[in-house]
């Protein structure tokens, strides 16, 4: 496995309440938005919260909240480095 661009506690470190990651996705040729918001954050935990959005912004669905470790977020980013 390749290593992971970056730690725990950097991820950690960079994250604050608030926080939104916006990624574009196209699900069944619709194209959108996925939007996940750092809703609580603790030096052990985080809770997010993901609301998929229109291209023009529009809430879609329901919102769908979780929680991680931080360590539980740097692995989202652990890939075999023959096929990387």
């Amino acid at each position: 496995m390749l290593p992971t661009p970056f730690t725990a506690e950097q991820i950690r470190d960079a994250w604050q309440e608030g926080l939104e990651v916006w990624a574009t996705v196209k699900t069944q040729g619709v194209e959108g938005v996925s939007v996940t918001t750092v809703e609580s954050w603790s030096p052990e935990r985080v809770k997010t919260c993901e609301q998929g959005r229109s291209a023009a912004g529009e809430p879609i669905g329901t919102k769908a909240c979780s929680e991680a470790t931080w360590d539980d977020l740097r692995r989202h980013a652990i890939f075999p480095a023959d096929s990387t």
